[in-house]
């Protein structure tokens, strides 16, 4: 049995690290199935498109609004302005927009190649290039 640590549990949400380096998020709230399902569609979509600096989702549970996720490193002290704008421009690229785009949403992971990934995607159909629509 895998162990859990709970890194955040607030009203809108419980995530918690896993002993195999995943982590789980369970969606609470009165938009939690909203945003559960959001999130899901973006992540698949992202991979579909091999974005590589989002973490993969490897389950999602529509009845407990829970998914896993690879997990994507540790939280960043300091970006500057210019360097916050040109990761999540890199998002649109893969045209999706962020809509809080917020130096805690990015994590840093070092392994052997340093690698920026974006976490906790708030993006709307409604800012997709309409080519995603």
């Amino acid at each position: 049995m895998l162990f859990m640590l709970v890194f955040k549990d607030s009203p809108r949400a419980r995530v918690r690290f896993r002993s195999n380096g995943n982590i789980t998020k369970q969606f609470r709230g009165a938009t939690a199935r909203e945003r559960f399902a959001n999130e899901v569609r973006v992540l698949r979509f992202l991979e579909s498109k091999l974005c590589p600096f989002v973490p993969r989702l490897i389950h999602a549970d529509p009845d407990r609004l829970e998914i896993d996720i690879t997990h994507c490193g540790a939280a960043i002290q300091y970006l500057s302005p210019r360097k916050l704008e040109e990761i999540f421009s890199s998002l649109e690229a893969y045209g999706v927009r962020h809509e809080d785009q917020a130096m805690r949403n990015v994590t840093y992971l070092a392994l052997t190649k340093p690698t920026r990934c974006l976490q906790r995607l708030f993006a709307s159909k409604k800012h997709w290039t309409t080519s995603n629509k």
